[in-house]
């Protein structure tokens, strides 16, 4: 139980620091063509994309709202808030992670076809 939460705790400190980074780019690529200068994305380097988040208070809303996107998606995938075995068949348990359904079984047909000629 502890090894799970430890590993769910680096994995969100993982989608931090991917999500800061994602952000910080798409916050000053989305403030550039706003501000009608989508030719300076092709300038961009990381001195700039931080000087134009200091600069701009668009460009830092727009980086807040979309870590907080980040952020909200990483913990629903990272704790499974949504249950996803809601499955209509009964289910038997494989490992203690891992439940599958139960095969399906013919029928056994108990009256005879029969075909005319």
């Amino acid at each position: 139980m502890i090894k799970k939460i430890g590993k769910k705790c680096i994995t969100l400190f993982i989608a931090l620091i991917i999500s800061i980074i994602l952000s910080a780019i798409i916050s000053v690529c989305l403030n550039l063509i706003f501000m009608k200068q989508p030719e300076e994305i092709l300038n961009l380097n990381p001195l700039e994309i931080v000087n134009n988040l200091i600069r701009y208070s668009s460009a830092r809303e727009m980086f807040f709202l979309i870590i907080l996107a980040f952020m909200i998606l990483a913990l629903i995938s990272t704790f499974k808030l949504f249950k996803l075995n809601n499955y209509y068949a009964k289910t038997y348990q494989v490992t203690p992670e891992i439940e599958i359904p139960l095969p399906v079984r013919k029928k056994s047909n108990t009256t005879s076809v029969q075909h005319g000629g």
